[in-house]
């Protein structure tokens, strides 16, 4: 890791784990898991006519603050053009975004990890079964004193199994 950059781990830390972009990884990192985005909606909030993506663009999307580039994306991944999306409030934080998906102020991009209760309880809907990855990933970055660490390697891989259960 190069000294000054937002990627370098305190003295302090042993691991940390990062959620960054695919293109932009720092030396000494090993990714957990690819970031797979569910589209949600609360249930009595999705259009009478559902069949097709396109057919929720008239659904208030709610915007990413830090990544406002994600709906732009995640449209022309299924072939959207943006002629008209409705974009409402944003938020910094996906459980924000969460939140206000399920108090009806629209449909949002979640990780699937954090949104998998919602959809459990059926407080929140996934239409047509949409996923997205976004191109960010969540990466474990040990520091130089603990590339080789028995502690940090135990971490990954218990970090490793969780998220294997995720799947």
């Amino acid at each position: 890791m190069v000294a000054g950059t937002e990627h370098e781990l305190n003295d302090s830390n042993e691991v940390d784990i990062r959620c960054l972009r695919d293109i932009e990884l720092p030396e000494h990192c090993e990714c957990l898991k690819k970031e797979k985005l569910l589209l949600v909606v609360r249930p009595d909030k999705l259009p009478q006519q559902l069949l097709e993506v396109s057919d929720l663009l008239s659904v208030s999307a709610i915007s990413h603050i830090t990544r406002p580039h994600l709906w732009s994306n995640f449209w022309h991944s299924h072939g959207v053009p943006q002629t008209s999306p409705v974009y409402g409030t944003g938020f910094e934080h996906f459980y924000m975004s969460l939140e206000a998906v399920r108090n009806g102020a629209g449909m949002a991009l979640i990780p699937d990890f954090l949104v998998a209760d919602a959809l459990a309880k059926g407080e929140v809907a996934n239409p047509l079964n949409i996923q997205f990855y976004s191109g960010y990933g969540y990466y474990l970055i040990r520091g130089r004193h603990q590339r080789f660490s028995r502690a940090a390697l135990q971490v990954k891989e218990w970090l490793a199994t969780q998220l294997a259960l995720d799947n």
